[in-house]
């Protein structure tokens, strides 16, 4: 029955650093350490030389999502995500829409912990979508390249189980 058995990929190194490969074209992950101080626990959110200065927040966003929930996969035509979960498991999923992208049609999923904590940069025209993988409230910080627009969000968003996007979760 071994034999038969599928050996699970290598997922960390070891000296504990985690192995995402086979990207899709843009996304890029910062993984930041927390610091433990004398009344609690410190961490940073982001900063210019991480990821690069054109990753700059301009809106800041913190959002919950409720136990075992999942939102819509969503997208944006010209502004880029930068994504930090702060609270909770929660798994996202990343899909390239981009024609002129060499990873079109490519699907990434990942899990994310306040635990180890990582800053995502999520290009336009990737697809993402987000899943509270525990039964207590998760809490995420998204921050755009460019303030909200309230009356003409570059916000784009299909439901969960929409055909024309892959199964996420």
């Amino acid at each position: 029955m071994l034999e038969d058995a599928d050996r699970a990929k290598q997922t960390i190194t070891a000296d504990g650093d985690i192995i995402r490969a086979d990207l899709i074209d843009g996304l890029r992950f910062k993984d930041v350490k927390n610091v433990t101080a004398r009344n609690g626990v410190v961490t940073e959110l982001w900063r210019p030389e991480w990821l690069g200065p054109e990753t700059q927040p301009a809106h800041i966003v913190y959002a919950t999502l409720a136990g075992f929930c999942e939102t819509n996969w969503h997208c944006h035509k010209r502004q880029n995500d930068l994504l930090f979960v702060v609270r909770g498991l929660i798994k996202i999923a990343f899909y390239d829409d981009r024609d002129a992208s060499s990873t079109c049609g490519k699907l990434n999923v990942f899990p994310f912990s306040y635990v180890r904590p990582t800053l995502i940069a999520i290009p336009n025209g990737v697809w993402h979508a987000l899943k509270n993988l525990d039964g207590q409230e998760a809490a995420y910080i998204t921050m755009n390249d460019t303030a909200f627009m309230y009356e003409a969000p570059d916000d784009y968003r299909r439901p969960p189980g929409d055909a024309s996007l892959p199964k996420p979760f």
